[in-house]
């Protein structure tokens, strides 16, 4: 009698405990991608429907998904972190760049009480648009650096 099983572990398991619980013998033999059990005698026929996994198998296959998962997750933690570098690079050197404008305390060509009635995120929007003109105006950046840090800043929005 053969018993066809898709793994080695899965086919030995069930050698054994089929020789096990009938005292006979088996001989695996590989047939294609998958593994049977040849039995030396013929067992009862409640025994050959299909056994349970070994516990050993479950908890492999288990440990393979989660090892997966956890690869997945790093490799989106990676991308994120990458993205993230990028963003405070850009940052800093707008700051970099900013920084002397603001410690010469340049004119403001903007009138801040209209930008104070602006939501937080336009108004932030505004001021690094501003900082960038006075910039230009002070010939502190060429027009090509100006569009280049316009663009990075993210202001070509406004």
């Amino acid at each position: 009698m053969d018993r066809i099983f898709d793994s080695f572990r899965e086919a030995s398991y069930a050698a054994a405990r089929l020789c096990a619980e009938h005292v006979t013998t088996a001989v695996l033999e590989r047939r294609g991608d998958q593994w049977a059990v040849v039995l030396s005698k013929e067992v009862p026929e409640h025994a050959t429907h299909p056994l349970e996994p070994s516990p050993l198998v479950q908890e492999n296959h288990a440990l393979r998904t989660h090892l997966q998962e956890a690869y997945r997750s790093v490799a989106n933690l990676e991308e994120t972190n990458s993205k993230l570098h990028k963003e405070l690079a850009l940052k800093q050197h707008e700051i970099a760049t900013v920084l002397p404008l603001l410690l010469r305390d340049a004119p403001s060509p903007f009138k801040t009480d209209v930008l104070d009635r602006l939501t937080p995120e336009n108004s932030a929007l505004i001021r690094r648009l501003e900082y960038l003109c006075v910039l230009s105006d002070l010939q502190e950046i060429d027009n090509s650096a100006f569009q280049d840090f316009k663009t990075a800043s993210g202001l070509w929005i406004a």
